[in-house]
């Protein structure tokens, strides 16, 4: 499970999610401008469930991009059997070689901890289920 590359590694980490504990003012006020009133980023920008894949999906930006545009999504997708997997849905081109599909684990807060050791991030906690 821990086959991703250094250099993956350190892209990662210029990935952030858009609300959250120690996120840059730069990325909140990203999040504003993405969620512009009368939305409320703390509660569009966190974990939304989403049940056409039944997966839980986590907005992402590039720390490093000089527009606001998201940069992708993580997803936490139960597998059954009490496994889940980590799923990066990032802009194309982005990781060329970076192939997580071997990124499972047997719970979610198990792979949501795992996350936030790959971003260097404290995500928002994981809603319960719909």
């Amino acid at each position: 499970m821990n086959n991703i590359s250094n250099e993956i590694r350190a892209k990662l980490k210029r990935l952030c999610p858009y609300v959250g504990s120690y996120i840059p003012n730069s990325v909140r006020e990203n999040a504003r401008d993405f969620w512009p009133a009368p939305y409320d980023p703390d509660k569009h920008a966190g974990w939304q469930w989403d049940d056409g894949f039944y997966q839980c999906e986590l907005g992402l930006c590039d720390m490093d991009a000089d527009h606001v545009d998201p940069a992708g999504y993580v997803a936490i997708r139960p597998l059954g059997q009490g496994e889940c997997a980590l799923i990066f849905v990032i802009c194309a081109g982005w990781a060329k070689g970076f192939d997580p599909r071997n990124l499972i684990f047997q719970t979610m807060q198990e792979a949501k901890r795992y996350l936030d050791t790959l971003l260097a991030a404290d995500t928002p906690e994981i809603p319960l289920a719909i």
